[in-house]
C-alpha cells in the first residue's frame, strides 16, 4: 500500500482499532495500534478485498498483537 492509503486507512480506522485493542489490552492499546499501521506501512499485512474488509483485516492484526502481548 502507498502511504496515502495508509494514511486513509488510519484515518478511516485508528478509533475502532484503539477502542477494539484497549479492551484486550488497555496498557498496550497505543502500541498496539501503532504496530498494526507500521505493519500495513512495511507491507507485512496485505489487504485483499476478495477477503473481507480493511477493517476486519486490522482488527484481526490487532488482536494478534494483543495476544501476543498477553502471552508475554
Amino acid at each position: 500500500m502507498t502511504r496515502a492509503e495508509v494514511e486513509a486507512a488510519f484515518d478511516a480506522h485508528s478509533d475502532a482499532v484503539y477502542r477494539f485493542a484497549w479492551r484486550m489490552a488497555p496498557e498496550a492499546a497505543d502500541d498496539i495500534v501503532q504496530d498494526v499501521f507500521l505493519r500495513l506501512l512495511r507491507g507485512d499485512v496485505r489487504f485483499d478485498a476478495a477477503r473481507g474488509s480493511m477493517r476486519g483485516l486490522l482488527l484481526g492484526v490487532a488482536r494478534n498483537l494483543a495476544l501476543q502481548r498477553l502471552r508475554a
